[in-house]
């Protein structure tokens, strides 16, 4: 009987777990689906606040054009007005030298009709220079008020402009699938590990059996996922509001990352053989010197540096290369409120054109420490960091406030495995060897500081333990707005490499800057 009363209070005492479990986990459940549809909701309002505020900033940019044309109209005016001015004296003068005196009576009569047109021509001259001193006045008066109007204008373009990128966030993260090239030998319709979902802001990362068939996946989740077939033209499309950003004052970094031969450079740079595909620094160039012709009011003072980081070295990419290893240590600094961090030592190129800007950029570029391998016939074996600084002014004189900000376009050496780079045949394998560990050693603490960055509550940032992290301190945790472009290579072969940039990527989401 005792043994049945304790069975019995056993199975009760269960039961009572088990309906206490079931109302726990629908409880539970019912959270999750609350916390899913505010999640959805604010994800709805986000992007509803966020189209609006770009709706109202293509509305400014219009206004700011309009006010622009009318000012450079009524300027149009003023000179033209000026022109008639000094086409009529010059009547006037004419016209009085040929009243000189002559001895014959034709000639008395030819000076009183000449004196005659002089008076008329003086009379018209006096109306229109009354008129063109009113319509001057009153044109300038136009044109200061239309001035104004332009800087009340872009002074609200750029607040909303980022408005928008606050709400996008001040650290973004793209995706690049690299296609398949000839060079790969892939067989037709061979299947591309991280597959891109339809969203363009998530993919799917796939491990396939020989047959091509889907053995598992996993789903990551980033800003904007490039597929293959997309171009340079569109991916710069989605990079250039950080550009702009520079351009509105804020220190700005874009920097690619990724295994070696995974297309970062080639994103970064572009093909130098071909216009139609140069990439993001080229076409932030030329963005940059569009704005500044464009922004007639303000006075933009453009300077560039590019260095490069081979095995734990700084090197001035525009110095005399003959004279490298002469000079003095290059020191990184920090500058706040105006350069941020920066290496004190280096070239600077004061630039006034696009030209300018890329014979730098292009000049540096062949300058880069690149080796041959496996994996890539010209692989990159030193980061690579080229920076535009911008001071501007406005012309007007009403500040005399020097505004300052910088531009990074970093193209990171590619994570590299040795058994995949190295050939057997290969001469040069101790200097690949070297080069492959301070390459590997700095990406990973580059990692570290993502990984430190990412927590709810950062600790110590291991920034000093490379130059590179030293220089980009900024750029992460700092007061900059960064995008990261993690490039990936499509085939199975690389998964583990590409699995490893996707996760870097997907920490770099969760790294706030200041």
């Amino acid at each position: 009987a005792v043994e049945r009363q304790l069975r019995e209070r056993a199975e009760a005492r269960a039961a009572e777990e088990r309906t206490e479990r079931t109302a726990a986990t629908a409880q539970l459940m019912a959270m999750v689906t609350a916390h899913a549809a505010d999640v959805d909701r604010l994800k709805r309002e986000h992007r509803a606040a966020a189209e609006e505020l770009e709706t109202q900033l293509e509305t400014a940019k219009a206004d700011e054009a309009q006010l622009r044309r009318e000012a450079a109209e009524r300027r149009e005016e003023v000179v033209h007005l000026q022109s008639e001015v000094h086409t009529l004296k010059e009547a006037l003068v004419e016209a009085a030298d040929s009243c000189a005196p002559g001895p014959s009576e034709h000639h008395l009569e030819e000076m009183t009709r000449v004196a005659a047109e002089a008076q008329v021509l003086r009379e018209r001259l006096r109306a229109l220079e009354a008129t063109r001193q009113e319509s001057a006045a009153g044109m300038q008066d136009r044109i200061a008020e239309l001035e104004g109007q332009v800087l009340v204008g872009e002074r609200k373009r750029r607040q909303l402009h980022n408005l928008v990128q606050e709400l996008r966030g001040n650290i973004r993260v793209f995706v690049r699938v690299r296609p398949y090239l000839p060079s790969d030998n892939a067989p037709e319709g061979a299947p591309v590990a991280p597959e891109p979902n339809a969203d363009g802001a998530s993919l799917r990362l796939q491990r396939h059996d020989p047959g091509g068939a889907v053995l598992d996946q996993q789903p990551f989740a980033f800003d904007k996922v490039f597929p293959p077939s997309t171009g340079q033209e569109a991916v710069f499309a989605e990079v250039s509001e950080f550009v702009q950003s520079a351009l509105d004052g804020f220190h700005v970094c874009l920097f690619s990352y990724g295994q070696t031969g995974s297309g970062k450079t080639f994103t970064m740079v572009g093909d130098t053989r071909n216009y139609q595909h140069r990439g993001v620094a080229p076409r932030a160039l030329a963005h940059v010197f569009q704005e500044v012709a464009a922004r007639v009011e303000t006075a933009f003072t453009v300077t560039c540096t590019y260095l490069e980081i081979y095995n734990e070295r700084v090197f001035d990419l525009l110095a005399d290369h003959a004279q490298q290893d002469q000079r003095q240590t290059y020191t990184i600094m920090e500058e706040p409120g105006r350069r941020g961090i920066y290496v004190r030592g280096l070239t600077e190129v004061e630039v006034h054109s696009e030209q300018e800007a890329m014979n730098l950029l292009y000049s540096g570029e062949l300058a880069r420490t690149t080796a041959q391998h496996k994996l890539n016939r010209r692989s990159n074996r030193s980061h690579c960091i080229f920076t535009v600084f911008l001071q501007y002014r406005n012309r007007s004189g009403v500040s005399e406030k020097i505004n300052c900000a910088k531009l990074h376009l970093v193209d990171l050496a590619g994570s590299e495995r040795l058994k995949k780079t190295l050939d057997s045949t290969s001469k040069n394998d101790e200097t690949i060897k070297k080069e492959s560990m301070h390459i590997n050693q700095s990406l990973s603490y580059l990692e570290q500081c993502v990984v430190a960055l990412s927590r709810r509550q950062p600790g110590h940032v291991p920034y000093r333990q490379t130059k590179l992290t030293n220089i980009l301190k900024d750029a992460l945790g700092g007061n900059c707005n960064t995008l990261l472009l993690a490039c990936v290579w499509g085939e199975a072969a690389h998964l583990e490499e590409t699995t490893s940039t996707l996760r870097l990527a997907a920490r770099m989401m969760r790294v706030q800057n200041e």
